[in-house]
């Protein structure tokens, strides 16, 4: 059977799925002579498996091509053979394994990892591959992670609202946990909302994942009939309940009604709003600083309704929502502007 089929056998995660399964092991009886003509005929081989009395062991090209041409070439390759690497079994995962790799402290140089399946021996994996497929794997999910975050965030912006939007969202790398969601509640009132997870990476997109799984709520006539306050608490014991412990979300819920031509503002521990008005020709800002606890950190929001903050809704008022992203935004030298 080919390599590829071989390897093709097991899960992209799974270590057998990179082991070279081409080179077959010699014995202990093998010369120094043999082995370099088998290295100089296969110049792709970093090293070779090797079958004793005493298991398996490996020999490394660069100790073997360097006892160079003495008059020893015909001892046997028994003193150049290695047996304190690492072994795993094929179906071992790839992320464990580099993990005991770099804990034990190996390099890129003649530190091979020896592959088994169903006991017996099946092909070996260089440090050096391992670290670059599982670099390549990561990169995989974190692009996976980053297209289903887009999807999410593209379903939060609806495309029709009675007031102007616009929302704006630049990771500082591939996934993170900054989110927005954007959609009408019921036929008076708009929410606008923005949020950022304490964790970063994976975690913080995983919880954008369930901010997003509430606000489906908005799809049942229960939610869309409930007042502002309701929903900031029903989403605050959401997140505390299906988020692990120590993760919390920072967020601002700005809910417009257009009935009462007013904006209800509730800022859980999230950065300051900005509000920018137009008199008489003169730019006028505001700002408003949370008065509430960020999302999950209790079950509940005590103070919810003395902490609510109005602004009358007007044709020359913009109102500004933004992550800490912004304010703590550096250059490429790492200098905060």
């Amino acid at each position: 059977m080919q390599q590829k089929e071989l390897n093709k056998r097991f899960k992209e995660t799974q270590i057998g799925r990179i082991a070279d399964c081409s080179i077959d092991p010699i014995t202990s009886l093998y010369t120094l002579s043999d082995a370099k003509t088998l290295f100089e005929q296969n110049p792709t081989y970093s090293s070779i498996p090797v079958e004793t009395n005493s298991g398996y062991g490996i020999i490394y090209r660069n100790e073997i091509l360097a006892t160079g041409n003495s008059l020893f070439s015909d001892d046997k390759i028994r003193k150049h053979i290695k047996f304190d690497h690492l072994s795993f079994s094929a179906m071992e995962n790839v992320f464990q394994i580099a993990r005991v790799a770099l804990k034990k402290g190996l390099d890129h140089k003649d530190n091979d990892i020896m592959i088994y399946f169903k006991k017996s021996y099946f092909g070996l994996v260089q440090f050096n591959d391992l670290l670059l497929y599982v670099n390549e794997l990561k990169a995989l999910d974190e692009k996976s992670a980053k297209n289903v975050q887009q999807f999410l965030l593209n379903k939060s912006m609806p495309e029709q609202l009675p007031f102007s939007v616009t929302p704006y969202n630049q990771m500082a790398s591939s996934i993170g946990g900054d989110f927005y969601h954007i959609a009408p509640i019921n036929q008076d009132i708009s929410l606008v909302s923005i949020f950022d997870v304490s964790g970063k990476g994976v975690t913080g997109a995983l919880s954008t994942i369930t901010l997003s799984s509430f606000f489906a709520l908005f799809s049942m006539e229960e939610a869309k009939n409930k007042p502002p306050q309701w929903i900031v608490e029903n989403l605050n014991a959401y997140i505390y309940n299906q988020t692990p412990h120590g993760v919390f979300i920072t967020a601002i819920l700005m809910f417009v009604n257009l009935k009462s031509k007013k904006v209800e503002i509730y800022n859980l521990g999230h950065t300051q709003l900005l509000s920018f008005r137009n008199k008489n020709g003169q730019i006028l800002m505001e700002e408003t600083a949370s008065l509430l606890p960020p999302l999950g950190i209790d079950d509940q929001l005590p103070g919810i309704s003395e902490s609510c903050l109005e602004m009358e809704i007007s044709s020359d008022r913009k109102i500004v929502l933004y992550s800490d992203g912004l304010s703590e935004a550096t250059n490429e030298d790492g200098v905060m502007f």
